[in-house]
């Protein structure tokens, strides 16, 4: 049987602290809990369009923007209420800056919401 010195001891006393260290740092990061990624909240705002009263009979905007809000809220906060066949009473823009008296034209029906009578 070979004698153990002093020598060896060093050697074998390294091996078993650096197994140690490696079997240490394996099992932490076995261990570690994994990390999901969170799923994202939808921060995506409904866009809210800029309206306009229109006067019916020229088409024409008659003042500056009066609320910011998606269509379905501006329906349900005043008296247009969009039936069809009717002049037109509010116009939705994405510009907050439309000069008085700009004529809307014919808008999609995204844009407009008619007069109830």
């Amino acid at each position: 049987m070979k004698k153990i010195t002093l020598k060896n001891k060093k050697v074998w006393l390294g091996a078993i602290l650096s197994f140690a260290f490696v079997a240490i740092i394996g099992v932490a990061f076995a261990f570690t809990p994994d990390v999901k990624k969170a799923i994202p909240v939808n921060t995506k705002k409904i866009a809210g369009l800029y309206w306009y009263h229109v006067d019916a009979s020229t088409n024409e905007t008659t003042a500056a923007y009066s609320y910011n809000d998606t269509k379905a809220n501006v329906i349900n906060a005043q008296s247009c209420k969009d039936n069809a066949n009717q002049p037109i009473c509010l116009f939705g823009s994405t510009n907050a800056s439309l000069p008085v008296g700009t004529n809307v034209g014919s808008p999609a029906s995204d844009n407009r919401i008619l007069q109830k009578n």
